[in-house]
Order: C-alpha cells, then structure tokens, then sequence
C-alpha cells in the first residue's frame, strides 16, 4: 500500500513534470508529433499511408500575429499575442472565428497536407544523432511516430507524389524510406527529399501502424479550432450552433517537381 509521504512525493513529480512541460512550452509538444529539423539536419521516415489516404486540411496560419483576441497562449494567466496556426473550423462545419476575421491575406486558410510517417532519427551535421531529454531527465534519440507537415509548394510533397506516380514504386510512397535534409534557416531554407529504393516494411513496424483517425485526434490537439461563439446571420448575433458555416476554401492543385544511411 502506498504510504502518504509517497503519495505527496509522487505528486510533487508530476507537478515537476508538468512544470518542465510548460516551460518548454508547445513546440516541445508539436515536435513529439511533426518532423521539425534545423539546418545541416536530415531525418530518415518511412511513410505509413499512401497518398490517396494521407490528411489534407485547410489551416490558419500566421506567423506575425499581434491580435491578443486571436492568440490561444497565455503567461501567467494573461493573454499574449502568438503566431496563430490552427485548423478551419468551417472544414467540419463550425463557424470558424479566423474566416469570420476582417479580410487578411495571411490569415486566409490554405489548404496542408499531413503525411504520417515513423521517423527512424534525426542526424545533424556532424553525423551526431539528435537526442532530447525526457522529464525524467533521460537522454533518448528523436524517433517514432510523426507527421510531415506539407504546405502548397513543399518540394517534399512533390517528391511524395512523384513517388506516388513511380510504378518502380507501384505507385506506393510507403514502399520505401525517405531521406530528408533541411539546408538554411528562415526565408532562405530548402529541403532535398530523396526516395530509397523500394523494400518491404518490417513487420513490427507495418503491426504498429497506429488508425488515421489517431493522427486526425493529435492534430486536433496541437493546431485547435477557433469556433466563433455567436455568428452574424443577417446583422443579428446567434449562436454558433445555428449559425451558417463559411465555405472552406478551393484546394490549389499540387504542381509536381531526392543515399542515407544510419
């Protein structure tokens, strides 16, 4: 039975835990579920589903955001301005509150494309394998179940879906492994996606592929919706519940444009 003083102590951990959580704030959160590299890194992924089968979403995103009312982070309980990245709502139905925003191009959602993958490790520059520290204070390699992150013009998706257009690939992006390396920073960054030659998945591997429907929950969950609370339907205020949804956007038709070893 655990005694009292166990219980605090125990308590007292988790608090550390979530402490250490807060403070690296949700680019540690996002990094344990999207493929983000630095410069001079490369990542070595292997695809989980086929392109027919990968999640498409329109999303918000606008890096310099100074509208505290559309920010989603606090400090100390106060509301801060915060890049915004978040999924329309309206591709669900919802009255999305960032649509409902005066117009503004960088605001406007886009289609993305989320392509989930297992990534065996992350290599830097020096060859060193890229590792993070868990709360307990443990050192482990970047690896596992991530997605790839893909907007209109990614020179990985057009990679992708020439793979997916091969039929020395059968037509299958998750017949083979990808290299990806990232060379730049900011504006001035570019990313060489490179196919493997095609070879069966291992077999624990392709056993733990986790649903689509798990990867459409984690995204929920880093880029969150905006509902807007009490729509405008002929200059009254109703609630959202009966309010009409705005039209998500038109998709912009991908234009198609590549040894690693561990």
């Amino acid at each position: 039975m655990v005694s009292t003083i166990e219980q605090i102590e125990q308590m007292q951990a988790n608090a550390e835990k979530a402490r250490q959580a807060a403070k690296d704030g949700l680019r540690a959160y996002v990094s344990n579920s999207i493929v983000l590299l630095k410069d001079g890194e490369r990542a070595l992924v292997r695809p989980l589903y086929n392109m027919d089968a990968v999640i498409v979403r329109p999303m918000h995103d606008k890096f310099k955001n100074t509208d505290i009312a559309l920010s989603s982070r606090t400090v100390e309980g106060r509301a801060v301005a915060a890049p915004i990245s978040a999924l329309c709502a309206a591709h669900d139905g919802n009255p999305c509150l960032l649509c409902a925003q005066p117009k503004d191009a960088k605001l406007e959602a886009r289609f993305e494309c989320f392509v989930p993958v297992y990534l065996y490790g992350v290599k830097g520059s020096g060859d060193n394998a890229i590792t993070y520290t868990d709360p307990d204070g443990n050192t482990k390699p970047v690896k596992g179940f991530r997605m790839l992150r893909l907007k209109q013009g990614s020179s990985i998706l057009a990679q992708l879906m020439s793979t997916f257009k091969d039929v020395d690939y059968t037509r299958d992006i998750t017949s083979c492994d990808f290299k990806i390396e990232r060379k730049g920073v900011q504006l001035d960054t570019t990313y060489i996606c490179s196919p493997k030659p095609p070879k069966p998945m291992e077999p624990n591997l392709k056993a733990a592929i986790p649903p689509i429907t798990k990867f459409q929950d984690i995204l929920q969950e880093i880029y969150p919706i905006r509902i807007l609370e009490h729509a405008q339907v002929n200059g009254a205020s109703v609630p959202a519940s009966v309010a009409k949804p705005a039209t998500p956007p038109v998709a912009t038709p991908v234009q198609e444009e590549e040894a690693f070893t561990f």
